[in-house]
Parts: structure tokens; sequence; C-alpha cells
């Protein structure tokens, strides 16, 4: 029965490729080649003490000015203000979602995040790899380099 789920999953699995700057996020689904691009922003509005967040992306510009009294990007650096690590969390996994082939959504994805830059330090490796698993992937590999040709992601995904 288990050797039944593992074809399943072998068939579902897919890999996210996620390369972010600070003001768009570019999105690629290995193996279907969806390829999409979006903002990472977010739409806050103020309840009391409690902040709910109303829109992410492109969908902010579809409000009306009423809906929201904050628009941020969590993509600052975000390892010297804790919360916009939950924020980047947030805005990963909604865009993730957005782009998902419904066949594939049996099995949470594995994810190469890609930040925009040529160095970064164990700290900041293990930040995005966290950042990336708080987003709902199932393994997350940071890569740091060129950008990764649709060819070149499984490799960089099984080497790490």
């Amino acid at each position: 029965m288990f050797g039944f789920f593992r074809k399943v999953a072998a068939l579902t699995e897919e890999i996210v490729y996620i390369r972010f700057w600070r003001n768009k996020i570019i999105f690629y689904y290995h193996p279907s080649g969806v390829k999409y691009k979006d903002e990472p922003i977010l739409a806050i509005k103020k309840r009391g003490k409690k902040e709910i967040i109303t829109a992410v992306g492109e969908e902010i510009n579809a409000l009306a000015p009423e809906d929201t009294s904050i628009i941020r990007t969590p993509f600052q650096p975000f390892m010297t203000e804790p919360e916009n690590f939950d924020l980047g969390a947030k805005v990963i996994r909604h865009l993730m979602q957005k782009g998902k082939n419904s066949k594939m959504a049996l099995v949470a994805p594995r994810v190469i995040i890609h930040p925009d830059k040529t160095y970064i330090s164990e700290m900041e490796e293990q930040a995005y790899r966290e950042l990336a698993l708080s987003a709902g992937a199932r393994e997350a590999v940071v890569y740091v380099g060129q950008a990764l040709h649709p060819d070149e992601i499984e490799g960089v995904m099984n080497a790490k």
C-alpha cells in the first residue's frame, strides 16, 4: 500500500524555483513549466489590535482604498526585523499557491529559493531555508549564483 503512495508522490513531485528581489518574485514550477512573476508586497488592514492581510502581490491593485491601511514588503533584510520573517512566509505561501498546478497539489513542493545576492552567510542561508519551509515547502535548498535554466533545476535540488 505504501508503494502506491510513493508512486503517486513521485508522479506529483513538483519543484518550485523561487528567485526573488526586494521588488519582485519569479516562480518557476518544474516539471510543468508554469512561470509567473509577482510583487512581494502585502496589504494589511488594522482592526483594533489585530492586523489582517487583505491582499498579496498584484491583487493589491484591485483593492479599494478603504480596504487597506498599510502596504509593506517583508523582504527588507528580515534578519533585523523578526516580524518580517512571518510576513515573508505568508507572502511566499500565498504566491506559491497562486501558480500551483491542481494535479500537483497532493504533495508539498520541494523549493529552491534564490535570493538576489552574490554571497550569503550561514545564518542567512538558514533563514532563507526556514522561510521556504514556513511557507509550506517539504524540502528547501538555498541557491546563490546565476539564474537557473529549467534543465538545471532538478540537478541543483538533488545535489544539496
